[in-house]
């Protein structure tokens, strides 16, 4: 672990599992009760904008267009009618053959069949728009999370039936405890880390991560709070969903003091040391510290450090000043 320059205000601070979720995760449903006729997709498949998920059996619906298409007909003949029995009463009441309140009715008689005629097309439109939507499509690009429905269900309007996780965009979600969570505020600080395999071995991975979200009360079964991380762009590409990380919080720096894992600090007779790399980079060297404060596994160093020290953080009860040492780059053998 190098030791963070005076000019960077943070330390290191404790680390905690992670996991990289998705952004944005939509459970879309039909927006038409029926029953599930097909499913198209599965869990961790890719699907761009209006792919079909899933459909209806539309056959209820179909019969619901021709049911309104047939009040439509009825309703314009009576609209016809009573428009036509509205133009033979004003001839009429022009003749003075009938008298006002005849005329009344039919003006009345006429605007009442046109309205139902309106409604009557308006419930076309609404049978033919329910018609489509039989079909269920992913309403962006993205990854299929979930499905919450089979082929024989029968759904409700809205009822979510599949998870769509937005393409692109993810970051990371931890459960912090209580003692952690009061230093913890949006907009803090911290370094993501995983283990991705490649061809000539295993690496680990890093990211710069801000919080972005942090929940306002403790789960019930856990006592922990969710924490969701923005991963920051630029570096490494993104991780996929699913993955296992470790997040590692920043901690404030106290007046030029040093924050370092508890898993450096060796102790001979009773004096805290650490192990500090070498010029030539080959040995360690033992160092005496003056211990500030401990606490959620951190030490921090008020004397001993400067910025720029290598310290080393794992293992350092089995080291020796005489061993050949070698710095570990982040990459696994």
């Amino acid at each position: 672990m190098r030791i963070a320059s005076g000019d960077d205000d943070l330390g290191a601070g404790p680390t905690y599992s992670g996991i990289i979720v998705p952004r944005v995760e939509a459970l879309v449903g039909f927006q038409v009760p029926g029953r599930v006729v097909a499913r198209m997709v599965d869990v961790g498949a890719r699907v761009a904008a209006g792919t079909p998920l899933a459909r209806l059996d539309a056959r209820d619906l179909a019969l619901g267009v021709e049911s309104a298409r047939a009040a439509l007909r009825a309703a314009d003949a009576e609209s016809q009618t009573a428009a036509a029995d509205l133009a033979r009463a004003r001839e009429l009441h022009a003749q003075r053959v009938i008298a006002d309140a005849a005329l009344e009715r039919a003006v009345a008689a006429a605007a009442s069949t046109a309205a139902r005629r309106d409604d009557a097309r308006a419930r076309v439109a609404t049978a033919e728009n329910g018609a489509q939507y039989a079909i269920l499509v992913a309403p962006t690009n993205g990854i299929v999370t979930a499905t919450l429905a089979e082929v024989g269900q029968v759904v409700a309007a809205g009822q979510p039936a599949v998870g769509i996780a937005r393409e692109g965009e993810v970051e990371v979600a931890a459960d912090l405890p209580e003692r952690q969570i009061q230093t913890v505020r949006a907009g803090a600080i911290a370094r993501v880390s995983l283990v991705v395999e490649e061809s000539d071995g295993a690496a680990v991975i890093s990211w710069q991560a801000r919080v972005r979200e942090v929940a306002p009360a403790a789960d019930p079964m856990t006592g922990t709070y969710r924490v969701r991380l923005s991963l920051m762009k630029g570096g490494a590409p993104l991780p996929t969903l699913g993955r296992s990380a470790s997040v590692r919080f920043t901690a404030p720096r106290r007046g030029g003091t040093y924050s370092i894992p508890a898993t450096a600090v060796v102790r001979t007779r009773s004096i805290p040391s650490v192990w500090v790399l070498g010029d030539k980079r080959d040995h360690v060297q033992l160092r005496t510290i003056e211990i500030a404060s401990m606490g959620d596994g951190q030490v921090i160093v008020r004397r001993g450090l400067a910025a720029g020290d290598e310290i080393v953080v794992s293992g350092a009860n089995r080291l020796d000043s005489a061993l050949v040492v070698t710095p570990w780059t982040g990459r696994l053998p």
